[in-house]
Formats: structure tokens, sequence, C-alpha cells
């Protein structure tokens, strides 16, 4: 029994090394005139954290969405962004915002009598995988 419990022990060890986990990813999006997104990605792994530095912008994100969506026949969208990535050293931490707009992606039509929005959003747009760096990546399909 001993020896069963053992083996089972050192192959969760062994899955354990040969999945590692680099990050955690949370993504927020709020609805209004567009959609404003935040991403949060926390703990990442000093090298991974370095790799993604180089390259990652606050277009990185967006400009994959647009891509993906383009390949949906969706051509109707925009994006921008109110500040840039704010990557924070001492905890390996990157936050992102920007906002997705666009008639392929949001519908406000406003109703006179009640005086109310009513707000017909798309949801393709969170569907998205990002190659961030060598050994990182995020999946969101």
């Amino acid at each position: 029994m001993k020896k069963l419990a053992g083996a089972h022990l050192l192959l969760i060890l062994f899955i354990a090394l040969i999945m590692p986990v680099h990050a955690s990813v949370t993504m927020e999006a709020t609805i209004d005139q567009s959609i404003h997104v935040i991403l949060n990605f926390k703990n990442v792994s000093s090298q991974i954290y370095n790799e993604i530095k180089q390259t990652f912008n606050i277009t990185t994100i967006p400009l994959i969405i647009e891509k993906n969506l383009e390949q949906q026949g969706l051509t109707q969208v925009r994006w921008g962004y109110s500040q840039d990535v704010d990557f924070n050293n001492l905890t390996n931490s990157i936050h992102a915002k920007f906002f997705l707009s666009g008639s392929d992606i949001i519908t406000i039509t406003f109703n006179k009598t009640t005086m109310a929005r009513r707000y017909q959003v798309r949801t393709e747009w969170r569907k998205f995988h990002a190659d961030l760096a060598e050994n990182f990546s995020i999946n969101f399909q």
C-alpha cells in the first residue's frame, strides 16, 4: 500500500513539473457605450514576466481580438485605451485596460416611451488565444 501511495505522489509531482503554472489571469468586462475590458496578470514567473515586458503593450490584446473577429466576418469593430499597460516589477503583475466598440460588437437602441436604453452585445470578442511569451499564452476559448 505504501508503494502505491508513493507511486501516486511521484506521479502527481511529475505531472506538476510538466504542467507549470506561470500566472493567474482575470478578465473583467463592463458595458456602457462600449465594452470596457480589464485584464490582470498576477504572480507571473520572473522569466515569463521579463519576456512579456519586451513585446506586450496596450494594443496586443485588442489587435488579436480585432483579427479574430475579422476572420468571423465582423469588421465593424473599434478599440482604444485610456492608459498604457501598468507593469509592476515588484509583484510581477500586469494590468491592462482597453475598450471595444462598433456595431459588430454592441448595438444600442433607445426606447423614447420608457426612456430606456437597450444594449445588444455580441460575445464573440471574448473568445481569443494569445501567445504572450515563448512558454506563456492565454486562451479564452
